[in-house]
């Protein structure tokens, strides 16, 4: 199991999320990638970015080819985060996906840790977000657009 910090791995989302899409790409040692299929900018590429910024031991489909994060291999697919996040993090919690983002926001209102809205639609389909204690409305409103079926939490502290 990691022994991952929320306010360390929210320091690198931050970082990563921030960026422009040139300069998050360039740092990465893709700026002739933007727009090449399975380089996409999403909240798992930005959690994926975060997690290998705290040497957790991701196995993701894509190598940073430069910068301080070089030889990391992120995901930008949500699902197929969420899957490695299982193996080396444990069981999340779930909630219903299915009850509207207004049940998940209450359950997830104060909450901080890793949330993915499980989709059906394969490795890629769902999302997957960083939440902070006050994000929570947001983020489900937004996640909603996957229609998700299950959310799963992983707390952190």
């Amino acid at each position: 199991m990691l022994n991952l910090n929320y306010a360390t791995l929210a320091r690198a989302y931050r970082r990563f999320s921030t960026l422009a899409d040139a300069d998050l790409f360039a740092s990465l040692g893709w700026a002739d990638r933007i727009g090449t299929p399975g380089y996409r900018r999403t909240d798992a590429l930005h959690l994926s970015l975060a997690l290998i910024s705290c040497k957790a031991p991701l196995n993701g489909p894509l190598r940073v080819l430069d910068g301080p994060l070089r030889g990391g291999r992120p995901d930008a697919a949500a699902n197929r985060l969420a899957f490695w996040l299982r193996h080396h993090q444990g069981e999340p919690e779930r909630l219903a996906g299915e009850q509207g983002a207004d049940v998940a926001s209450d359950a997830l209102a104060t909450r901080r840790g890793i949330a993915a809205f499980m989709q059906r639609t394969g490795p890629g389909g769902g999302q997957i977000v960083l939440l902070d204690g006050r994000n929570a409305s947001a983020v489900c409103a937004r996640a909603q657009t996957c229609h998700p079926y299950e959310i799963h939490l992983w707390p952190l502290a």
